[in-house]
């Protein structure tokens, strides 16, 4: 194809020809937020699930302007091997728990999902005809006190810090949160095997000891 600017489409055209929009945003919680995000942005400078959000909140406003098919994908906490050579947000939090972090992840917190999962979700999504607004994609919901608890019995070896009370206040814990993913099919990987392919990870690449 000839790349003149007269030849090349586009982003709008392109999006209008194409109807179907996939798309993933690690905000989970993007109506907990929306209420909170004054008190996030000027007490707690919780920048990231803002942006997230308030982006995710404008992705589905065009969607509805212009009259795009959008379909979300919200994970949790992504763990597994890592691609790049350096440590990525999600990881960095099992990193720093298995290094005696004693931060609670509040405000970040729903559960954790394999990533290789999240790519099956993708997929899935895109050649269901079916699929239609968000859908959560984590293996389960619970306390990120809980998931330390698992970490420490797979790692003894490593200091993780073991946590007292609700690191995430009034957070209920849910099995199959992700029921609307389950239902099409998905099966989760445990998180038991998502924490051991991230730390197998992280010793390969020398960023845990």
């Amino acid at each position: 194809m000839e790349r003149s600017p007269t030849s090349i489409p586009s982003e709008s055209s392109l999006l209008h020809k194409a109807f179907v929009v996939r798309f993933t945003s690690s905000v989970w919680f993007v109506g907990y937020v929306l209420r909170v995000h004054k008190m996030l942005i000027l007490r707690l400078a919780k920048w990231y699930p803002v942006s997230k959000t308030l982006a995710e909140k404008a992705a589905w406003e065009f969607a509805e302007k212009n009259g795009l098919d959008v379909v979300a994908i919200n994970p949790a906490t992504c763990l597994g091997q890592l691609l790049q050579p350096g440590l990525n947000a999600s990881c960095a939090v099992l990193q720093q728990l298995l290094q005696g972090s004693t931060d609670t992840q509040e405000y970040h917190w729903l559960g954790a999902v394999h990533v290789k999962d999240v790519a099956a979700a993708q997929i899935l999504l895109f050649e269901s005809p079916r699929a239609s607004g968000r859908y959560l994609c984590t293996n389960g919901i619970y306390q990120f006190g809980d998931f330390a608890d698992r970490v420490s019995k797979l790692f003894p070896e490593f200091s993780v810090h073991r946590f007292t009370g609700e690191t995430q206040p009034g957070l209920v814990a849910c099995k199959d949160a992700a029921k609307k993913l389950i239902d099409l099919g998905l099966i989760f990987t445990p998180v038991e095997d998502a924490v051991k392919d991230t730390v197998n990870s992280l010793k390969a690449k020398g960023l845990i000891n």
